[in-house]
């Protein structure tokens, strides 16, 4: 990409500068061994602070490029052992307006998004992962660490094969795979889709229960209100199903428990062969 207002800054050990952007642009982010941390701010331009510390912290380089409103981030460090020495610490710490737009893509190192009010796409192969007040669309995909997203306004797209998921108060359909860990989710307005291969699956639905939560190893446990509507459809291949709410039209076999809670709503099927269910109120 070519570069307008920051043409190719580069530097080790330290980094501090300012581009001045509009809202509706997208900050691209590339970092190794790298913390990250994206926060939204009220002014019109993508401030950057990144620092390098401990063993050789020369072999660290920050480049910062601009195209339009959009911004490219990238901390790379030289030479393949220095990281796996130990005794380095990269940080970087970036702010961009409140209308703004994330592509983030790590190899190593935390990473934590705060206050953007655009869409976030977030891929790391290690480290640790937090979303907070987030307006638009979030695609995560991750290969190790823990996930935590709370106060959501968008559709959530998760991918996972290592460490427990937590969402929490999330208002827009959400749909996950994971291989490993628990999945917890403590408040969702919309549609779950889940399909997990091990671990335990936790479910808070705020509005009428709906998606298809699917586990081979582990309990699931769900919560409603006690006003919701929906269609259940819950079998246990390896467990018991207990529903503690009444039922219309229900149908109990040596597994499986079907039937309505209120008015003609969405459908809930819940599956798993490993453990059991519990359907319970708020």
């Amino acid at each position: 990409m070519k570069a307008s207002v920051v043409d190719g800054i580069e530097c080790s050990e330290f980094m501090e500068e300012v581009v001045p952007v509009q809202p509706g642009g997208t900050l691209y982010v590339e970092s190794a061994r790298c913390t990250v941390d994206v926060r939204s701010h009220d002014a019109e331009e993508v401030r950057v602070e990144a620092e390098a510390r401990g063993r050789h912290p020369e072999r660290v380089i920050f480049t910062l490029q601009s195209a339009g409103d959009d911004v490219r981030f990238q901390a790379r460090t030289e030479g393949w052992l220095t990281g796996l020495l130990g005794g380095l610490e990269v940080r970087a710490r970036l702010w961009v307006p409140r209308r703004y737009s994330l592509a983030m893509r790590t190899s190593g190192g935390d990473a934590h998004v705060d206050g953007v009010q655009g869409h976030v796409d977030l891929q790391t192969s290690g480290g640790d992962v937090s979303l907070a007040h987030i307006v638009g669309q979030v695609g995560l995909t991750t290969s190790g660490g823990s996930v935590e997203l709370e106060h959501l306004d968008g559709a959530v797209r998760a991918r996972t094969s290592g460490g427990n998921t937590h969402l929490r108060d999330v208002f827009g359909d959400v749909d996950v795979r994971s291989s490993g860990g628990n999945l917890r989710i403590d408040g969702v307005d919309g549609a779950v889709d889940a399909r997990l291969s091990g671990g335990r699956t936790s479910i808070v639905f705020l509005g009428d229960p709906e998606g298809e939560i699917r586990t081979s190893g582990g309990s699931v446990e769900v919560l409603v209100r006690e006003e919701a509507s929906f269609d259940l459809d819950a079998r246990a291949n390896g467990g018991r199903v207990e529903i503690e709410l009444e039922l219309e039209r229900e149908r109990r076999e040596k597994s499986r428990v079907t039937g309505r809670r209120g008015q003609k709503g969405p459908r809930l099927k819940l599956r798993t062969n490993g453990g059991g269910i519990r359907l319970g109120a708020l």
